[in-house]
C-alpha cells in the first residue's frame, strides 16, 4: 500500500494510548493513533504529502504537528516526542 509507507509501526499499549510511528521529513513522528471523530486506528488510513487520512470518515491531520487539515473531525490530535538513538527509536511522554 503505498500511502502507508511512511508508517513504522502502531503500538498499541502505551501510556498515553495507541500511537503510530511515521517516517517524515528525514525523521521519525509519532501521533495518537485514534481518530477523534470516529475512534478509527490512523494507523490503517494513508499518509500522504505529510498528511494523515483516516480510513472512516477521510479526516485529514498534519502529521508532524497534529493539526486538523480537514474534518469531520473538529479537534487535532496529541504528537509525542520521538527520539532515534542506536538505530532504536524511543517515544517519550512525559
Amino acid at each position: 500500500m503505498a500511502g502507508r509507507l511512511g508508517l513504522v509501526r502502531a503500538v498499541e499499549d502505551t501510556p498515553v494510548g495507541p500511537l503510530a510511528v511515521y517516517r517524515h521529513g528525514g525523521g521519525v513522528v509519532a501521533v495518537c493513533d485514534v481518530c477523534p471523530h470516529a475512534r478509527a486506528r490512523l494507523s490503517e488510513g494513508s499518509l500522504e504529502g505529510g498528511v494523515i487520512t483516516c480510513p472512516a470518515h477521510g479526516s485529514r491531520f498534519e502529521v508532524a504537528t497534529g493539526v486538523r487539515v480537514r474534518g469531520p473531525a473538529d479537534a487535532g490530535l496529541a504528537t509525542y516526542t520521538v527520539v532515534v538513538e542506536g538505530g532504536r527509536v524511543w517515544l517519550v511522554w512525559l
